[in-house]
């Protein structure tokens, strides 16, 4: 093995690879939906301009991506892409390991995807569409409905999955000077804020009241995720994120790519893309000269077709300016997201940061949309902060990367101890991950078959729309059912193989 790992580390990937590799990555799963979910006029539109926008991206040196720089292929390098696919299998993908609680629905909805018709609709009463972020899982599925097996879809699943974090990584060694450390694949895996192990405290010694929040509440508004967290229970929204945001960053000073990687993004995962709708509008508005262009077109055209998509849910349609919890509690827990999520890695990035105009966009936004509340779920600011805490993770590794600051003995011991605690979120979820695989490891099947069941799914509103939208009239493919065209319609279900 390491004969070959040692023949393989002789060459450098550049920087033209590395972001044509995510375009691509991203691109894959839109045009699917495009072409699945959409009538064929505006499938056929917003593919064709997607991709003569990545035409034009890919025949370009990318040398407006400020910041990415080649990355120098070694052993360290290999090991890392060993370590990443390890890493997937433990957090529960391709089912040899333990699946954690939100698995049972990125299953559910996998199967739907590959056994119903697109758009996936429901046999019930009244006309009910699957409204979900499920890009994701398109490339999968797809292959399932081709070869009529749940089996292959699952591979490429993996597959994808392992590409994407693969890309992700490619990003983070770029970004940090071109070199693979043997630290970094561990730091991305763990990190995350501080917030998880003070709130896991204070809940435990402190009696419930009106600015205390009690643990079934405790991380449903303000949470910095590990890695190993996303990757256990939200990575259909985390890994696209890890792809594309290095981009948006750094297409900051050419809004039109910017844009159009943000509306690639949207559609994996719309709730991301509010916490870094402030930044991206300051970079368009500051970078006005230069917006106009085909990517422009593409991103409206992908943009705007999925946000009436998602509007059909009814969660993302009831959006109130004031979450239902006490704001005595929210307000608490945001001081303690400020204080030990973001603040515990302020001195080691404060040089660094104190004068970036992204990240003081960054921060007011993931404070303040918690207390938005959209439907029935809390998901929005635990989400909309993904960004943020990215944004701090680039900053820790280039400074660690670049500046000397962090040989000095005293920082060096201070910055362990700040990744030892923060690192309490991936602890915790790996304890998990390690005792459910003892009881029960494999696939998670409770949900299958059952995600339009309102009396079965606790999370019914977050997949299932009801009734007549815009998107149901104006944009959905017409099928012919008894000789009429209609955008909403029933089904039985397709018999697919195990």
């Amino acid at each position: 093995m390491a004969r070959i790992i040692d023949s393989l580390s002789s060459f450098i990937l550049s920087p033209g690879s590395i972001v044509r590799q995510a375009c691509l990555w991203l691109a894959i799963p839109i045009v699917i939906f495009l072409f699945g979910w959409f009538n064929l006029l505006i499938a056929i539109i917003a593919s064709g301009a997607l991709l003569y926008a990545l035409f034009i991206i890919f025949r370009s040196d990318v040398k407006d991506a400020v910041g990415i720089a080649p990355l120098k292929v070694n052993r360290v390098y290999w090991w890392s892409l060993l370590g990443i696919i390890l890493l997937l299998l433990f957090c529960g993908h391709g089912a040899l390991f333990y699946q954690q609680w939100d698995w049972q629905f990125r299953n559910a909805l996998f199967f739907d995807l590959a056994r119903r018709p697109w758009p996936v609709t429901y046999d019930a009463e009244g006309p009910e569409l699957l409204c979900y972020y499920f890009a994701f899982f398109l490339p999968g599925a797809l292959v399932s409905k081709i070869t009529g097996l749940i089996i292959p879809g699952d591979i490429i699943q993996f597959l994808y999955a392992a590409w994407g974090l693969s890309i992700a990584f490619n990003l983070v060694c770029s970004l940090s000077g071109g070199k693979s450390l043997w630290w970094m694949l561990p730091l991305m895996v763990i990190f995350a804020g501080a917030d998880t192990l003070v709130s896991t405290m204070l809940v435990s010694f402190t009696e419930v009241g009106e600015w205390w929040p009690d643990s079934s509440l405790i991380f449903d508004y303000y949470k910095s995720f590990s890695l190993f967290e996303q990757l256990s229970l939200i990575f259909n929204q985390t890994i696209p994120c890890w792809v594309a945001l290095p981009l948006i960053y750094a297409w900051r000073k050419n809004p039109g790519k910017m844009l159009l990687i943000s509306s690639l993004l949207f559609v994996f995962a719309p709730l991301p893309c509010v916490g870094i709708a402030v930044p991206v509008a300051y970079w368009c508005i500051r970078g006005w000269r230069t917006l106009l262009g085909i990517p422009l077109v593409a991103s409206i055209l992908i943009a705007a077709p999925t946000g009436l998509f998602y509007l059909s849910n009814s969660n993302a349609a009831a959006t109130e300016m004031l979450s239902s919890l006490a704001p005595g509690r929210l307000l608490f827990l945001a001081v303690v997201f400020l204080i030990f999520g973001i603040g515990i890695w302020l001195p080691f990035i404060w040089e660094k940061i104190k004068k970036n105009i992204t990240f003081w966009l960054l921060v007011p936004v993931a404070l303040i949309l918690p207390f938005i509340a959209v439907g029935d779920s809390s998901d929005l600011g635990t989400r909309a902060s993904i960004p943020l805490m990215l944004f701090i993770f680039y900053a820790v590794i280039r400074a660690i990367s670049q500046y000397d600051f962090i040989k000095k003995p005293i920082i060096r011991i201070l910055f362990l101890c700040a990744v030892s605690i923060s690192a309490f979120g991936a602890y915790k979820s790996m304890e998990i991950s390690m005792e459910g695989y003892i009881s029960r490891p494999g696939k998670r099947f409770e949900m299958v078959g059952h995600l339009d069941n309102l009396n079965y799914n606790p999370c019914y509103n977050n997949f299932i729309a009801s009734g007549q939208s815009l998107y149901t009239r104006l944009l959905a493919p017409a099928l012919v059912v008894d000789g009429s065209k209609v955008h909403t319609y029933k089904i039985e279900p397709q018999n697919i193989g195990d």
